[in-house]
């Protein structure tokens, strides 16, 4: 940034700009002549000319004038700063012999703007969120039921989103008019039939419950279905539904919560929350927010499993253990994994993943340990957290048998409502 009062004291900067007078006819023919057309009015100051003596200046070729037909003409007026002038007051400025006191660095700019920044009610927290909204509760200042609304809002600062929320999100979209299972064909039989890679059919449960959607006066409103057809009744309003044109006809927001239970997907993700709750989503967000091998060395992250063999010797620490291989009903999975680490690439190699990045590192002209760098600790990261997917799939694949797993999205799945 530059101020340009803090240069030459001596000289003074004043406007010179350029006058442009123009009258047009209906035709847009310009009537004022030509050499009376641009005009130049302010103060001019020569290089080094002091402050207090002014040249007052009006260039014109002198007055015009102008006898018009009777009719509609067009009278403009432009002003624009005159070039020659001002870099006349920028080769001035730039002469100044303090010219570097009167520029701003970028870094000092920013330093004086962010200073100037109030960040009173920016660090809004889950906890502030609710004692706010508490606060008016007690004060009478909003109702129960408009409490009950409002501390949902919280969610944004107290629920942390997982992958189980992006799955949620475009399972809703699906099963949504114009989504990729809307609209699907009612089945006969009990079960639905999915369209799967063409050789295999998976069979899919119908809905658990009949009872969708509880409307504002009570009342509960029902989806039927009796030998494929689907009937719904929406409370007061009357309305019944005999097809999937009516659902689409009649949709209301709400329907794709009741809707989304039967998606293809649902169960995993049933599964994906459960193993959100034990907090393994974190564990991984905390891991890929450590960079520094002292740090993850530091946090156990370096044996997150506890593992008996070797490499307890060098990373005894394993007081910070994945929580969804910690859980007892998944030992076979954190077996699983530990296997797959402790021969890694593959069983031929000789290796376990530790090793391997230690030796790796180490042929790139590391002169420590090759796990001991940064570098180190990012590989063994990505190799752990790519170990450990794998094992989620196998677990998701164990709860959820009717779903493929790698084959479940881009299919469309035919279902049925069974009352």
């Amino acid at each position: 940034m530059l101020n340009y009062q803090c240069g030459a004291t001596d000289f003074c900067y004043d406007c010179v700009y350029d006058l442009n007078i123009s009258i047009t006819d209906e035709c847009g023919t310009e009537l004022v002549p030509i050499n009376y057309q641009n005009n130049k009015v302010g103060l001019t100051k020569p290089p080094g000319h002091k402050c207090g003596v002014d040249s007052i200046i009006f260039e014109t070729a002198g007055y015009f004038q102008l006898t018009l037909n009777q009719g509609s003409y067009k009278i403009k007026k432009t002003i624009s700063i005159d070039k020659a002038a001002l870099n006349n007051y920028i080769d001035e400025l730039l002469a100044s012999p303090n010219i570097a006191d009167c520029v701003t660095s970028y870094d000092d700019l920013v330093i004086q703007e962010k200073g100037k920044l109030d960040y009173t009610n920016c660090n809004y927290t889950c906890q502030k969120c609710s004692t706010d909204i508490a606060d008016l509760l007690t004060a009478q200042k909003i109702t129960q039921i408009e409490y009950d609304e409002m501390i949902k809002g919280c969610d944004v600062f107290c629920k942390q989103t997982t992958p189980c929320d992006a799955l949620y999100v475009q399972m809703v979209a699906d099963m949504s008019p114009g989504g990729q299972y809307f609209d699907n064909l009612p089945q006969d039989a009990a079960y639905s039939t999915a369209l799967g890679n063409g050789t295999t059919d998976d069979l899919l449960p119908a809905s658990p419950d009949n009872t969708w959607l509880d409307n504002n006066d009570g009342a509960f409103s029902y989806f039927f279905g009796a030998s494929g057809d689907l009937t719904v009744k929406l409370g007061q309003a009357g309305v019944v539904i005999n097809n999937w044109a009516d659902v689409r006809k009649y949709w209301i927001d709400g329907f794709e919560e009741i809707l989304v239970e039967m998606h293809p997907e649902y169960c995993l993700y049933l599964q994906c929350q459960e193993v959100a709750g034990l907090g393994s989503y974190e564990y991984d967000d905390a891991i890929q927010n450590t960079t520094t091998a002292t740090d993850a060395i530091a946090n156990g992250y370096y044996n997150p499993t506890d593992v008996k063999f070797n490499v307890a010797d060098l990373f005894p620490n394993a007081s910070n253990l994945d929580p969804f291989f910690n859980e007892p009903s998944n030992s076979t999975y954190k077996d699983n994994l530990e296997d797959a680490l402790a021969k890694y690439p593959d069983n031929t190699s000789g290796y376990n993943a530790w090793e391997f990045v230690d030796n790796w590192v180490e042929t790139l002209g590391s002169d420590i340990e090759g796990c001991l760098t940064d570098y180190g600790w990012t590989m063994f990261r990505g190799i752990y957290l790519a170990k450990k997917q794998e094992q989620l799939n196998a677990y998701y694949a164990a709860q959820c048998p009717s779903v493929n797993v790698q084959e479940s999205l881009g299919f469309t799945r035919r279902f049925i409502i069974d009352g």
